[in-house]
């Protein structure tokens, strides 16, 4: 059993880290993007409309997503600790003295829609990225 104030202290601690890798997340996908464009920027694919075009567009688009419900994904990740704290500090406040605090931390159902959303797209993007290149060699 465990006292509201070791339960936010751990809670606390769990929101710095996920903070910490919120923030490397966002650099890394920066510098991705950058590299990614300066890479594509020497050619001129989008000149003719072939199919390799089409896959580079469609390509960009669910690395777009990827991206976009990624940083949703990891800003509730997060942000749960935080959340967990102020259920808690309810749960607290309503309980009778030494009665344990009960949390249940399941994911919502948005977050697990969120998560499988970044790994599809992550994967056909990176599948069409493949077949772009292939095309393009």
């Amino acid at each position: 059993m465990q006292t509201f104030e070791e339960l936010e202290k751990k809670l606390l601690n769990e929101h710095h880290d996920l903070y910490v890798s919120f923030t490397r997340l966002l650099l890394t996908l920066s510098t991705g993007s950058l590299t990614l464009l300066v890479a594509f920027r020497g050619s001129t694919p989008l000149q003719t409309n072939d199919t390799s075009n089409i896959t580079l567009i469609l390509t960009w688009s669910l690395f777009i997503i990827s991206i976009i419900t990624g940083v949703l994904v990891q800003y509730r990740l997060m942000m749960r600790p935080l959340d967990d704290i102020n259920n808690a500090r309810i749960s607290n406040e309503n309980a009778k003295d030494n009665q344990p605090i009960k949390l249940f931390r399941k994911p919502k159902k948005r977050d697990w829609v969120a998560f499988s959303i970044q790994v599809y797209t992550f994967i056909f993007a990176v599948t069409g990225m493949a077949l772009y290149t292939m095309v393009k060699i």
